[in-house]
């Protein structure tokens, strides 16, 4: 018996010891398991509903008249929309595309080069920053801010975007009345396009007008 109270009063002890702590412990476990599941639920929530909210948002603009202001405004509302409540998603960043769009067919580029710019700063997947700075550099020729356009072309020749770049910056040379540089940024085009396999008509089509114009 003396053997057993003596057992019971250090398990006791121990208890007193370390309980709590025990306890504590399987609590944070408890809660960071069903936080967790609670997480992983929100967020496939909230990316259905940034998708739903893309899905009406496209629809709308696929039948977009822009003659219609009320349209137009509903569009830009709904994007707006979809970018504040989803702003760390993609669909945000798509979202802000479509504010762009709509803001270059106002005439409102200051609000194009915004939208543009706050994309960028997302970090947006490769592809999409591509696009995204093809668009600002076009944005920006038409602001007339030719310099800045061009040095966001600049991309080594094994880049997916070289040629397309090339015949950005060709364009906005040209804007800018730079004929010879717009040629060789048209050439650059056309040399690496012929290297890749593509045919490339347009460019050709540049190059010839831009000959006949300088003649």
């Amino acid at each position: 018996m003396q053997g057993e109270d003596e057992q019971l009063a250090a398990l006791k002890s121990w208890w007193q010891k370390n309980g709590t702590s025990l306890v504590t412990g399987v609590v944070l476990a408890l809660a960071i398991v069903f936080g967790w599941k609670a997480y992983e639920n929100y967020t496939q929530e909230a990316a259905e509903a940034a998708s739903n909210r893309y899905q009406m948002l496209i629809q709308s603009l696929a039948t977009l008249d822009p003659g219609q202001d009320e349209a137009v405004a509903k569009v830009q509302l709904q994007a707006q929309e979809l970018k504040a409540e989803h702003g760390g998603s993609t669909y945000a960043q798509y979202a802000a595309l479509v504010l762009a769009k709509l803001a270059v067919e106002q005439g409102n580029l200051d609000q194009a080069e915004a939208e543009l710019r706050w994309v960028l700063s997302q970090k947006p997947q490769a592809e999409i920053e591509r696009v995204v700075t093809a668009r600002l550099a076009r944005v920006l020729g038409e602001q007339q801010r030719y310099d800045d356009a061009v040095a966001l072309l600049s991309v080594p020749a094994e880049d997916a975007f070289f040629v397309y770049f090339q015949e950005i910056k060709g364009d906005i040379l040209r804007a800018a009345g730079q004929a010879e540089a717009a040629r060789e940024a048209y050439q650059a085009a056309l040399d690496q396009a012929g290297a890749e396999g593509q045919g490339a008509p347009l460019l050709r089509i540049k190059l010839a007008d831009l000959a006949t114009a300088s003649q």
